[in-house]
């Protein structure tokens, strides 16, 4: 089966100039060397996917229990569906989350705590 993440990328225009290796067409090596790797590629897709997938964990976990009013989801449920630890849902998102999700369904949250301000994610 082939999927669009394994077919193989197009050679740059570059490609053709200069001379070959012994016995292979003038630009054979350049545009080997320039062609996409359609392994990294598929990798690369699939961390991204992965790391959207982790972003609407956090923002899932922050509406479960900021946004359920007097009857948050307990940890243990949450951690089973999420595949992290009771206490790592604590941790797993922030503000950052926390005002996303706010801001997607309009409201405030109804938690009783504080936290504090969102750090910026590295990139």
């Amino acid at each position: 089966m082939d999927t669009p993440a394994f077919r193989p990328g197009r050679k740059r225009s570059s490609c053709g100039a200069g001379q070959g290796e012994a016995g292979s067409p003038p630009g054979k090596a350049q545009c080997d060397d320039l062609q996409e790797d359609p392994l990294l590629i598929a990798l690369g897709n699939a961390r991204a996917a992965r790391e959207a997938a982790d972003r609407e964990i956090r923002r899932l976990l922050a509406y479960g229990r900021e946004f359920r009013g007097d009857r948050p989801y307990q940890l243990e449920p949450l951690a089973q569906a999420s595949g992290l630890t009771p206490s790592g849902i604590r941790t797993a998102y922030g503000s950052s989350e926390i005002d996303t999700v706010a801001r997607c369904i309009g409201r405030t949250p109804d938690s009783r705590r504080t936290r504090p301000p969102a750090t910026p994610e590295a990139s």
